[in-house]
């Protein structure tokens, strides 16, 4: 087996999400991997010239902006998440 370099450790992802629930276990999730989160308020972090490395996508709530949030992130690698409703 050889070894890889690829890490994440320091990669960005902005994630575009519905509820705090969801948002806290991806996160916790993340902080493990060593990646940070840009909530996609895509008008605010966009302004505020937030990029990332990665987009995730709770397909089930597509943010009403989606098409800002495409344009914006055209070429970065996306990953959709699909049911990412959390047991309660």
């Amino acid at each position: 087996m050889t070894n890889s370099s690829f890490s994440v450790r320091g990669r960005c992802a902005i994630v575009a999400i519905k509820g705090e629930r969801e948002i806290a276990t991806l996160r916790h999730q993340l902080d493990h991997l060593g990646m940070s989160l840009v909530l996609s308020d895509v008008t605010a972090a966009r302004d505020q010239g937030d990029t990332g490395d990665v987009v995730i996508v709770d397909i089930d709530v597509i943010p009403n902006d989606v098409a800002d949030l495409a344009a914006w992130t055209a070429g970065l690698p996306v990953i959709a998440l699909v049911g990412v409703e959390t047991p309660s």
